[in-house]
């Protein structure tokens, strides 16, 4: 559907240069009656829902402006302590960080401790094992003393 340059920067949420740049740049067609397709415009500028016009975009703008000068100390104040909290956080993480590291040391001590006696343990069982004679006596060294 044909529609004006006008209907079209409206369409749009842009400026009548904005389309004329448009045409004159190629990105868009124009028709010799003047007029461009609906179509046209959607595919160059896209969906105009996802965007502001200048003025809704200075609107919103002094929205915000206004919305940031009524805060009331109370509001500042609360920052302020969500600032604190946060730094407690990140400090008591920290320390539970360090703290879980201890305790896998700590652990890895043990088990090499463990491993030390165990090691002692056998190394007392060999010194105390009965020694075995070197070579049985001979019968004659039996009967005769020797």
């Amino acid at each position: 559907m044909e529609i004006t340059i006008k209907s079209a920067a409206e369409m749009a949420k842009v400026s009548r240069n904005t389309i004329y740049q448009a045409i004159r740049d190629g990105r868009m067609s124009r028709s010799p009656s003047g007029k461009v397709d609906s179509s046209e415009v959607l595919r160059v500028f896209g969906n105009p829902s996802d965007r502001l016009t200048r003025q809704e975009e200075r609107e919103h703008i002094e929205h915000l402006k206004t919305q940031q000068q009524n805060l009331t100390p109370l509001d500042m104040m609360s920052a302020e302590k969500e600032a604190l909290y946060q730094a407690r956080i990140k400090a008591l993480e920290d320390t539970l960080r360090q703290t879980q590291e201890r305790e896998q040391q700590h652990i890895e001590r043990e088990e090499w401790h463990r491993r030390q006696i165990d090691k002692l343990t056998d190394a007392i069982k060999l010194l105390e094992a009965p020694k075995a004679s070197a070579k049985p006596k001979a019968l004659f060294d039996r009967l005769f003393g020797g």
